[in-house]
């Protein structure tokens, strides 16, 4: 991708994909850091995304104000508007905030509570990463802990949850092999849902917990290792 208006206009095949609030604009945007579409630093340019979003530039602006309020995007006087960098912080204050959310979405989640959603995107990671799509599995990693926190069964977790996903996706983006950060946590996926499956819901938030505080553990080193190889 050259920019992030060529990025946005693959997020669809009804290309460009319309958007007709400031919401619907936030979404679409969230989405394409989500994918990994739009990446840490990118600049997003006003003209180029009116152009390719069918939005005026006030709608754009308003959905700029809400995605850099989620920490997703970030404005600079003189520089305008780009993609959130990374910071060994904010990747502990996500995987923090995310523990919470999943595990209470694991432990409160009722008897009867329909695991569909997780065991497909189970499944669906397992599938990709037999056909080596680690892009793929990490879409589908994101969906299955996106289903996990719906198990709450609360809107409000939803959203938080979605913005949190978009975060996550921007802190993994720098990883050089998908594989090597995706292909671990296949089988722990698969762990949890068969804990939750069998109704053994202290165990499958153990889990959980376990896999955030991995992920979170590998993202801090990446980032500290790559620090000390720009200093050096």
């Amino acid at each position: 991708m050259n920019s992030a208006s060529d990025a946005i206009s693959s997020l669809s095949p009804k290309k460009p994909r319309r958007a007709t609030s400031a919401e619907q604009t936030a979404d679409v945007l969230r989405e394409a850091i989500t994918t990994g579409i739009l990446v840490p630093g990118m600049k997003l340019q006003e003209e180029a995304l009116t152009a390719s979003l069918g939005v005026a530039r006030n709608t754009l602006r308003e959905s700029f104000k809400t995605l850099i309020h989620e920490g997703l995007l970030v404005h600079e006087i003189n520089r305008g508007v780009s993609v959130t960098a990374v910071t060994i912080e904010g990747i502990k204050d996500v995987y923090g905030v995310r523990t919470l959310l999943e595990t209470n979405a694991i432990r409160s989640a009722p008897a009867d509570a329909d695991l569909s959603a997780i065991r497909a995107a189970v499944e669906k990671g397992q599938r990709l990463a037999a056909e080596g799509d680690w892009a793929g599995v990490g879409t589908a990693n994101i969906a299955f802990h996106r289903a996990v926190v719906e198990l709450a069964r609360s809107q409000r977790q939803n959203d938080i949850m979605r913005s949190l996903l978009a975060e996550t996706r921007l802190h993994a983006s720098s990883w050089g092999e998908p594989k090597m950060w995706h292909e671990p946590f296949v089988p722990k996926n698969r762990a949890v849902y068969e804990a939750l499956e069998a109704g053994d819901r202290p165990k499958a938030a153990a889990l959980m917990e376990e896999n955030l505080q991995e992920a979170c553990h590998y993202l801090v080193t990446h980032h500290e290792n790559a620090a000390k190889d720009l200093a050096s």
